[in-house]
């Protein structure tokens, strides 16, 4: 109801919910308790987000990051650039400038680098955009198209100038600490506040390579648990089974009768399709969740008093859907064309269910029943069958739920074909068999069932390949910083490498120099980011499958990977400072 608060919306729902169970007797007033039925009001918007709140707070983590990496490499070039301008800068502070027109110059300078970067940043975000929209389809099926909004863009823009201010800062704080009219009289080329910037610098770049590990760890978690994910054995043989949806006009399906009519006319329709060997119908495909927890009553009701009522998913199949996607049989039996029948009272579960509610032995002949406690004995479902387990849900599901095979009376609304012709040609041939029987008969949703199979790790592939894509970034600018950082003190230490080079230091020696004061800033920031990263594992564990949020081999593996960009990184320059010609160094001097 539109305009109605949230909480007069519970508060009306609880008393319809009271009054409904002071008014029901009592064995359905204690099922309902136990089973734990409740009604819940919520907005839809908060239903629609919270599944993706982790996932979008990690992203935004991984942005916040892969920026804090971006302004460190920015601010650590102006820190450079100011102090390399020492001399400039104190010449204008003796012809009159202040130190606020000064500061104010180098704001600027980084406003308008930052307007640049902003500016390039939109036209690849506009471009990334169309990228996805175009293979939004392959990508994310469910996905809805992507824009660029203005709140988007203003926040974007309010960012940049924030950003900018932050950039601007370490550079403008350097000079305004520095004694600029010392510089007109030193004749010691960047001598002048040169521990200060390299002791900022190295922590400028420790916080970088910190901030860049802490996303290759999450990039490496995400990457070794979606490998595991889509190892796992689904339970069955999906290969060679193409499945769809179909939409049955209301008059073919006004009874049960009716149903089972449909049934057999589609069954041997689809039958005399070439290359078919098995079809069967089902009202879920594996892997794609929808499959609500139903509460059960056992016949044996062993559990102790006060426990809650025991719980299943319930997956409605028809004779031979086992047989067509080859499920394991572990005891008893499969469905056969006679449980379908109205009287017919038999239930084939998974191994999860035997197992936790028939502990230690069979559960063949074990009786439930979906609902209350039954009158008659004889309204009670037997169980004929074990199968392995099939994970309904998706892989990523962690509630253990167990899962229930109940007889399809009739065509069910998806249909699967094992078959050896092509997919492309046997949805073809399908739609032409379905349109022989009634012209208003949709197929939809239609594909491999290895391709339903691949679409449930969707959501966690994209998170991966963007928090990749991120930590990508993050280790490209860490290099590119550290390279930056040694490049700009072996061109200030010129004379002092020449000077190390004329009295016996081998090239050798000057390379270990150089990378040494590279990798051993690079070595404080794995240690820093290893302890970020534990820290924040735990936001990331619920996106994670089988694997630990500390797993020692993913940290190991970051960090091997990290040093050694770092090592390419300040070997570089190590190698342009070993070839250096002291004779040359000392004349420029």
């Amino acid at each position: 109801k539109p305009g109605l608060p949230l909480g007069q919306a519970i508060a009306e729902a609880e008393t319809i919910e009271r009054r409904a169970l002071e008014a029901a007797p009592p064995p359905l007033r204690e099922f309902v308790a136990r089973s734990g039925h409740k009604i819940v009001v919520a907005s839809v918007q908060f239903e629609r987000v919270q599944p993706m709140r982790t996932t979008l707070f990690m992203l935004q983590g991984g942005v916040v990051l892969v920026l804090l990496t971006g302004c460190v490499n920015v601010a650590n070039l102006l820190l450079a650039r100011a102090n390399a301008r020492q001399s400039e800068l104190a010449i204008r502070s003796a012809l009159g400038a202040t130190r606020g027109v000064i500061a104010r110059q180098l704001m600027l300078e980084g406003m308008l680098i930052t307007a640049l970067g902003t500016a390039l940043g939109i036209a690849v975000a506009a471009g990334l955009t169309w990228g996805f929209n175009h293979y939004r389809a392959l990508m994310m099926p469910d996905a809805l198209p992507f824009a660029l909004y203005g709140s988007v863009l203003g926040l974007t823009i309010a960012l940049s100038v924030v950003t900018s201010l932050l950039i601007s800062i370490v550079p403008i704080v350097h000079i305004l600490r520095t004694n600029l009219m010392a510089t007109i009289h030193s004749s010691s080329r960047g001598s002048s506040g040169s521990v200060g910037v390299r002791t900022l610098s190295s922590a400028l770049i420790v916080g970088q390579v910190a901030a860049a590990l802490m996303l290759l760890c999450g990039a490496g978690l995400l990457i070794h648990s979606f490998m595991k994910a889509i190892a796992v054995n689904p339970g069955f043989d999906p290969r060679g089974v193409v499945v769809g949806r179909m939409a049955v006009p209301r008059a073919l399906n006004t009874s049960p009768e009716a149903r089972r009519t449909l049934e057999t006319r589609v069954k041997e329709s689809m039958e005399g399709i070439p290359g078919v060997t098995s079809l069967t119908f089902s009202m879920a495909v594996p892997f794609q969740g929808g499959l609500p927890l139903n509460a059960f009553t056992l016949f044996e009701d062993t559990l102790p008093p006060g426990s809650p009522q025991p719980g299943a998913s319930r997956v409605a199949v028809s004779p031979g859907y086992f047989e067509t996607l080859k499920l394991t049989l572990l005891e008893g039996r499969f469905l056969q064309p006679a449980d379908a029948a109205p009287n017919s009272r038999v239930l084939v579960v998974d191994e999860n269910f035997a197992k936790k509610y028939f502990p230690g032995k069979s559960a063949i002949g074990g009786r439930i029943i979906f609902g209350q406690r039954p009158q008659n004995d004889a309204e009670w479902p037997t169980i004929v069958g074990v199968v392995r387990h099939v994970p309904h849900r998706g892989v990523y599901d962690t509630s253990g739920v167990p899962f229930v095979y109940q007889p399809l009376p009739g065509a069910g609304s998806t249909i699967f074909l094992r078959t050896e012709r092509s997919p492309t040609e046997t949805i073809t041939l399908m739609r032409a068999k379905l349109k022989e029987i009634d012209p208003g008969i949709a197929l939809f949703d239609t594909g491999t069932l290895q391709a339903a199979i691949d679409s449930s790790h969707t959501e966690r592939r994209v998170t991966m390949l963007l928090l990749g894509g991120f930590a990508g970034v993050a280790l490209f600018l860490s290099a590119l910083g550290i390279y930056g950082v040694l490049a700009y003190d072996v061109s200030q230490r010129t004379r002092e490498i020449g000077v190390r080079g004329a009295i016996g230091a081998s090239q050798q020696q000057i390379i270990a120099l150089i990378m040494r004061q590279g990798l051993w800033k690079t070595t404080i920031g794995l240690a820093l980011g290893l302890v970020g990263a534990v820290l924040l594992s735990r936001y990331i564990k619920t996106q994670l499958y089988e694997v630990s949020p500390t797993d020692p081999r993913a940290y190991v593996a970051v960090s091997l990977v990290l040093f050694a960009v770092a090592a390419l990184a300040s070997y570089l320059p190590a190698r342009r400072a070993a070839k250096i010609n002291p004779v040359e160094a000392l004349r420029v001097e």
